[in-house]
């Protein structure tokens, strides 16, 4: 228990001092990064731990005393598992910005929040690349797909500030029925379906059974 609190407040100074430079792969515009290209480590992971920027400066330089066996690009999301040994969440040599990390309350899928800015970052360039900012996971076996391709899903600090003082649904939530509920910003830089896109700001809705999304207002 000690080693596992003593493990978080590690990654937590990593992800307030790390300052490094970031690898990249892919421009300004769109990247040839493909879903194949990234692979899960979540299977027998308890907590994920995501910072604000792509800044693990030191975790590489660190793997052999955090136990780290993986090596990624992707470096603002940690996995730890039950004996506290820490490593890379998302496996992958592109560069991609996790916002969030969703578990399905049945422990079966994990759901990836990509930040995309629409700028000309590594990142944003790599998801253009996917078409994607919600990238689902199967824990058991790391199969992925995309929940839903080209809507921009809304990072957590632009949903805060939409919702402020305002009773509004969560960011990303299951319903007890298998549903997904979650809010999306501004469609611009993907490709997205008309039905799908938003001006602004949109609720959506995925459907389990029909294995298909639905803008409810925008």
């Amino acid at each position: 228990m000690y080693k596992c609190l003593y493990t978080i407040l590690f990654i937590v100074v990593l992800l307030v001092l790390g300052c490094s430079k970031r690898e990249e792969r892919g421009g300004s515009n769109t990247s040839n990064m493909k879903l194949s290209d990234v692979k899960a480590n979540f299977l027998n992971k308890k907590i994920f731990v995501t910072s604000e920027k792509n800044n693990y400066s030191n975790f590489r330089s660190h793997r052999s005393e955090l136990n780290s066996t993986s090596s990624s690009n992707i470096k603002n999301l940690a996995v730890i598992n039950g004996e506290g040994d820490i490593d890379y969440g998302l496996l992958s040599d592109y560069d991609l910005n996790v916002d969030k990390i969703k578990i399905d309350y049945k422990n079966e899928y994990a759901y990836a929040l990509l930040k995309f800015d629409n700028s000309g970052s590594s990142s944003d360039s790599n998801i253009r690349g996917i078409n994607c900012t919600i990238l689902k996971n199967k824990i058991i076996n790391g199969e992925k797909s995309c929940l839903v391709n080209g809507v921009v899903v809304m990072s957590q600090i632009t949903h805060a500030r939409f919702t402020r003082n305002a009773y509004v649904k969560p960011l990303f939530q299951f319903s007890d029925n298998g549903n997904i509920y979650f809010r999306g910003g501004r469609s611009e830089g993907l490709n997205v379906d008309n039905n799908l896109s938003c001006s602004n700001s949109c609720l959506y809705e995925f459907n389990s059974n029909q294995q298909k999304t639905f803008k409810i207002n925008s």
